[in-house]
Protein backbone atom coordinates (compact mmCIF):
# COMPACT_ATOMS: atom_id res chain seq x y z
CA UNK A 1 0.00 0.00 0.00
CA UNK A 2 1.03 3.61 -0.16
CA UNK A 3 -1.74 5.42 1.01
CA UNK A 4 -2.05 9.15 2.47
CA UNK A 5 -1.98 8.76 6.23
CA UNK A 6 -5.45 10.20 6.52
CA UNK A 7 -6.91 7.60 4.45
CA UNK A 8 -8.19 4.47 6.17
CA UNK A 9 -6.17 1.36 5.83
CA UNK A 10 -7.71 -1.44 8.09
CA UNK A 11 -10.96 -2.13 5.91
CA UNK A 12 -8.34 -3.36 3.20
CA UNK A 13 -7.02 -5.94 5.64
CA UNK A 14 -10.53 -7.30 6.05
CA UNK A 15 -11.77 -6.84 2.06
CA UNK A 16 -8.34 -8.66 1.02
CA UNK A 17 -8.64 -11.61 4.04
CA UNK A 18 -12.45 -12.26 4.47
CA UNK A 19 -11.44 -15.70 5.32
CA UNK A 20 -9.09 -14.69 8.14
CA UNK A 21 -6.08 -16.42 6.08
CA UNK A 22 -2.90 -14.41 6.46
CA UNK A 23 -2.21 -11.90 4.14
CA UNK A 24 0.73 -9.88 4.25
CA UNK A 25 0.05 -6.14 3.48
CA UNK A 26 3.60 -3.38 3.70
CA UNK A 27 3.24 0.02 3.10
CA UNK A 28 5.98 0.76 0.28
CA UNK A 29 5.95 4.28 1.22
CA UNK A 30 6.77 4.26 5.53
CA UNK A 31 7.56 7.53 7.24
CA UNK A 32 11.21 8.13 8.05
CA UNK A 33 10.30 6.84 11.42
CA UNK A 34 9.00 3.49 10.62
CA UNK A 35 11.66 2.85 7.68
CA UNK A 36 13.73 1.16 9.55
CA UNK A 37 11.61 -1.74 10.32
CA UNK A 38 10.61 -2.16 6.42
CA UNK A 39 12.33 -5.41 4.63
CA UNK A 40 14.34 -4.64 1.77
CA UNK A 41 12.93 -8.07 0.34
CA UNK A 42 9.36 -7.39 0.17
CA UNK A 43 7.97 -7.60 -3.23
CA UNK A 44 4.89 -6.69 -4.03
CA UNK A 45 2.36 -8.27 -6.38
CA UNK A 46 -0.38 -5.58 -5.99
CA UNK A 47 0.00 -1.84 -4.68
CA UNK A 48 -3.47 0.01 -3.68
CA UNK A 49 -2.50 3.97 -3.66
CA UNK A 50 -4.42 7.05 -2.99
CA UNK A 51 -1.16 9.16 -3.55
CA UNK A 52 -0.02 8.56 -6.95
CA UNK A 53 0.19 9.70 -10.44
CA UNK A 54 2.62 7.35 -12.15
CA UNK A 55 1.79 4.40 -14.46
CA UNK A 56 4.11 1.66 -13.37
CA UNK A 57 5.48 1.28 -9.75
CA UNK A 58 7.69 -0.88 -8.50
CA UNK A 59 7.31 -3.20 -12.12
CA UNK A 60 3.79 -2.95 -11.48
CA UNK A 61 1.48 -0.91 -14.21
CA UNK A 62 -1.67 0.97 -13.32
CA UNK A 63 -4.14 -1.35 -13.97
CA UNK A 64 -7.38 0.57 -13.00
CA UNK A 65 -8.71 3.70 -10.92
CA UNK A 66 -11.79 3.84 -8.56
CA UNK A 67 -14.03 6.54 -6.88
CA UNK A 68 -12.27 8.41 -4.02
CA UNK A 69 -8.74 8.71 -5.99
CA UNK A 70 -8.09 4.92 -5.33
CA UNK A 71 -5.48 3.59 -7.89
CA UNK A 72 -4.59 -0.44 -8.51
CA UNK A 73 -1.45 -1.55 -9.70
CA UNK A 74 -0.67 -4.70 -11.19
CA UNK A 75 1.91 -6.51 -12.94
CA UNK A 76 1.70 -6.21 -16.82
CA UNK A 77 0.53 -9.49 -17.41
CA UNK A 78 -2.48 -9.66 -14.99
CA UNK A 79 -3.87 -6.14 -16.47
CA UNK A 80 -7.85 -6.64 -17.49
Amino acid sequence: MKIDSSHPEYPFWALLSPDGRQVRIENIAPSPTLSPYTRDDFQPCAIICTICTETSIQNLSLASTHYGGYSLYLPAQANP
